[in-house]
């Protein structure tokens, strides 16, 4: 995080702080600050400059922000980003993707 962004981050820790609290209130209690803050730059803020917008913009953004949208969101990243064949080696997978082998071989 740069400087200026540090220092938006610092004007609007209350803010985050309150949104924490409500996340605690239902049970999501291993979200932090920079996880709020790093939603909203994707979810609200992608293709902005944070120090073009106005202050009561991205505290809108911020407060707008529900457990719910935030667990949807994270969830659809995680599955977009999980690689699910690393696990794989290599004879495994082609056996998986090719399934006229799995014939010859009478199984």
């Amino acid at each position: 995080m740069d400087k200026g962004e540090q220092a938006l981050f610092d004007k609007v820790e209350m803010v985050l702080d309150s949104k924490l609290s409500e996340f605690e209130l239902y049970h999501f209690t291993t979200i932090t600050k920079q996880d709020l803050w790093d939603f909203a730059k994707l979810k609200f803020w992608k293709k902005k400059r944070l120090d073009e917008l106005p202050l009561h913009q991205i505290i809108a953004d911020l407060y707008a922000i529900s457990p719910s949208t935030y667990m949807s969101v994270t969830q659809i990243q995680q599955f977009k980003s999980e690689n699910w064949f690393s696990e794989l080696k290599k004879e495994d997978l082609e056996q998986l993707l090719n399934p006229r082998d799995i014939g010859s071989k009478g199984i």
